[in-house]
């Protein structure tokens, strides 16, 4: 295995803030986001060059404020088979350790589609930005699908997004604009935090809490939504495609409430958000993905209908109870490294359980636990090929990262959750 530190960045730029603004260009055969970004860093070393996360992006015109100079930067690109992109200084001294600057370029960020999957769904799971069915069909499912654009970026591809310091542990407030040349009637532009202004061209967004890379997101398409608000006036909002009805929404406001309530209580800490806004996009690769402020879901495990079976039912409130607990393990506390994966996968896993048996004893759900999870992870962990100790180091090349992300780190990591639970009792655990 290749040493992963010649994949990582070397901790010499601590962002500050990240400023971003898009313009998604979504016409034509070769779709892409126009972008440009405002980091604001601070050096832990005295540098001459700044290194960033990039993978597949097109970065120019690079400058950098350090007090009232604006110096302009030589870009390198010579590194980008490590998904590293390089500005250099050019006849000026170095930053200081300890200097705050301001990093501003400008890029182009290809964006995957089926038709053209390019770099964006290099994994092979829909991950990345890309261009989905969004909806807007006609009620009786026939005519043309309206394309939705949505991201998903973890665990290593925001740097496919925008230049930035690609790992969970660099945490920052972003704030986002997005530049729209017309937005089609019915048409919703959602992202981490609430628009906090709009116009006939640009829709401006509130700041985010401190958070990483990956959690980042952006979703725009034929989208109409369910609204609700927490005991304590927290706004909550499930989006459905045009076309899909409304009603098959209620059951996943209903949960997206009673789940907020619960965990906020539990862990005695309020999510320090203005909203949170569940959306279901019919073609999401994996099933759900816990963006701060932003949970997407794939379609047919967030609507539900009359014709719904009861074993899909149990399974969205099992998705819905991980997902907005990760809020607090995963967004709130992060992990350092994607070796760290299983304490954030093995806690959210313990804890859907805990929410479940909570708002549905009836179902004497951890019997599930035991005949599901558990028997699943001591199968793989039977299996020298699947085994593998619950936090080992993650792959060195980051296009490999989603390899952890399996029975071992999901299952073993909520059944030692679970015995360190069961050990301690619940008032010490908790």
């Amino acid at each position: 295995m290749d040493d992963s530190s010649q994949y990582r960045l070397d901790g010499s730029i601590v962002p500050r803030h990240y400023g971003l603004w898009l313009r998604p260009c979504l016409d034509g055969p070769h779709p892409s986001i126009q972008g440009s970004l405002t980091l604001r860093f601070q050096s832990t070393r005295q540098l001459s060059t700044l290194r960033l996360n990039a993978l597949a992006l097109s970065c120019v015109d690079a400058t950098l404020e350090r007090g009232d100079r604006r110096l302009e930067l030589a870009i390198d690109d010579s590194e980008s088979a490590l998904e590293f992109v390089s500005f250099h200084l050019l006849d000026a001294p170095p930053l200081a350790e300890g200097e705050e600057a301001i990093l501003r370029v400008h890029f182009a960020a290809a964006v995957a589609s089926e038709e053209t999957p390019g770099v964006l769904s290099a994994n092979g799971a829909g991950h990345g930005c890309y261009i989905a069915c969004g909806g807007g069909r006609a009620e009786d499912g026939e005519g043309p699908c309206c394309p939705c654009l949505a991201t998903y970026l973890e665990p290593t591809n925001a740097r496919c997004l925008f230049p930035c310091v690609d790992e969970p542990a660099y945490k920052c407030p972003f704030r986002l604009t997005v530049a729209l040349d017309a937005l089609p009637e019915g048409y919703a532009v959602l992202s981490n935090a609430e628009v906090e202004r709009a116009s006939d061209s640009e829709l401006a967004f509130g700041e985010t809490p401190p958070m990483s890379t990956y959690l980042f997101s952006i979703v725009a398409g034929p989208l109409h939504f369910l609204e609700s608000f927490t005991s304590r006036g927290l706004k909550l909002r499930v989006y459905l495609p045009r076309g899909e009805p409304l009603a098959h929404g209620e059951l996943g406001l209903h949960l997206l409430r009673e789940a907020v309530e619960f965990y906020e209580q539990l862990f005695a800490e309020k999510l320090p958000l203005q909203k949170l806004d569940l959306v279901g996009i019919r073609e999401l690769g994996a099933l759900a993905m816990e963006n701060f402020g932003l949970l997407v879901f794939r379609l047919d495990y967030l609507a539900v209908s009359p014709q719904t079976i009861f074993s899909r039912v149990q399974r969205i409130v099992r998705l819905v109870g991980h997902e907005v607990s990760h809020h607090w393990f995963g967004n709130l506390t992060s992990i350092e490294w994607w070796t760290y994966l299983w304490l954030k996968e093995g806690f959210a896993r313990f804890l859907e359980y805990v929410f479940v048996a909570r708002l549905f004893p009836e179902w004497d759900y951890w019997t599930h636990f035991l005949s599901e999870i558990y028997h699943e992870a001591l199968t793989e962990d039977a299996n020298s090929r699947t085994s593998h100790a619950v936090e080992m180091p993650a792959p060195s090349h980051p296009r490999r990262v989603l390899d952890t992300f399996d029975a071992i780190s999901y299952g073993k990591g909520a059944a030692v959750v679970r015995w360190l639970q069961e050990q301690l009792g619940w008032n010490v655990f908790a």
